[in-house]
């Protein structure tokens, strides 16, 4: 009997290890690498597999389990979005590998990509030969925030059009509702649309037949074919950061095609890559926010784990683009929107069972005319998905 269980815990530690190695099962491999430490034992690839299915469960670590049955609860589906709520105190890199049951490469790879997307407190160091990590407090970063609060003037509203995922390009990007949304700017008087991210469609090397059939492919026919169809309007002025699809440019090239696209209209300004802080006023902040990792079932879901754990992210009212959808909370005195698109549901979305609600924003906030506090919020959302 004990041959027998230290046969299974073989199996299964093999089966372990070369998952994480390849990032999926290999039976054949498996198989392989079990035959060496039992060379006169019959291995076949179903006999490994069949040991996996009847025993794997109870090898798993109780803590992983307990953290996989929370993170799933919570929505944290993402490796990103379950690695972040365990960095707020210190922890080891092999420590979170092991709870969340991923290589520690992984979880080096993860953090550095959380860096780069302006997660700049989380921390990594060296301590007495094992690496930690954890994210410090810190006062509020200046980077990326905005100071518009000269077009307040003590006024008591101002009123924002709100748009995101534009996906300029993309033959799915529903060009005629964009400019009847510019279009009820100008009949409304409303001087500052604000843009939460993929303004182009942008183009992935590895998913070519995505956009195949796009009406402009590539960086240059983008950025040539947004100059031409991207709404302008005389008063009006865009603000704008850049979204995953508009980064993708600068993983294959390092080309920003947001900011150069700022460069060529006036009308519209770039902020920031994925993540801006606006003042409105002195006392009331607006926060641009672009992730990039996948929806979830529910469909509050991002928006309650931003609002919570957002950090140094959060402000008054916040706006999420990316989801594609349309949703409002309100959380421990915090507004949180996501602003819809203007993409059409792409065949690419359908085949993963994914909803894209065309639409957008209109904010209307009542503020203290003296100090600038918020005293109410109001918004009305426009709907083109009909």
């Amino acid at each position: 009997m004990r041959n027998k269980q230290q046969y299974i815990n073989t199996v299964l530690k093999i089966t372990k290890e070369v998952k994480n190695e390849f990032g999926k099962f290999s039976w054949a491999e498996v198989a392989y690498r079990v035959k060496k430490l039992y060379p006169h034992k019959s291995i076949t690839y179903e006999g490994v597999r069949s040991v996996y299915r009847r025993h794997g469960k109870t090898f798993e670590n109780p803590d992983v389990i307990r953290a996989k049955t929370n993170d799933t609860l919570a929505g944290r589906t993402s490796l990103k979005d379950r690695l972040l709520p365990r960095l707020r105190t210190k922890a080891s890199i092999n420590q979170l590998a092991n709870y969340l049951d991923v290589p520690a490469d992984y979880i080096l790879l993860t953090l550095t990509k959380l860096q780069l997307e302006g997660y700049s407190q989380i921390k990594i160091w060296s301590e007495g030969g094992e690496v930690f990590a954890q994210i410090f407090k810190r006062a509020r970063d200046t980077n990326n925030e905005y100071d518009i609060s000269d077009k307040w003037k003590n006024a008591s509203t101002i009123t924002l059009g709100i748009i995101s995922d534009t996906h300029i390009g993309s033959e799915y990007c529903n060009e005629e509702a964009l400019n009847h949304f510019y279009d009820l700017m100008v009949e409304r008087g409303i001087k500052t649309v604000l843009h939460c991210g993929d303004l182009f469609e942008g183009f992935k090397r590895e998913r070519p037949e995505v956009f195949l059939n796009n009406k402009a492919i590539g960086f240059q026919a983008q950025l040539n074919y947004g100059e031409r169809v991207f709404p302008k309007r005389d008063g009006v002025e865009t603000l704008v950061i850049s979204g995953n699809h508009d980064e993708w440019y600068m993983v294959e090239g390092l080309a920003d095609i947001v900011k150069t696209f700022t460069r060529i209209r006036p009308d519209v300004k770039f902020l920031g890559n994925s993540f801006a802080r606006i003042w409105l006023t002195p006392k009331l902040d607006l926060t641009l926010f672009h992730p990039n990792d996948g929806t979830s079932s529910n469909i509050f879901g991002k928006l309650q784990q931003f609002l919570a754990h957002g950090e140094d992210k959060r402000s008054k009212i916040n706006i999420l683009g990316h989801y594609h959808k349309f949703a409002y909370l309100k959380h421990d005195g915090m507004h949180a929107f996501y602003p819809a698109s203007f993409q059409r549901q792409s065949n690419w979305m359908s085949r993963n069972n994914l909803h894209s609600e065309v639409g957008a924003l209109i904010l209307t906030l009542k503020v203290d005319t003296n100090t600038g506090d918020l005293l109410s919020l109001n918004f009305e959302f426009i709907d083109y998905n009909n």
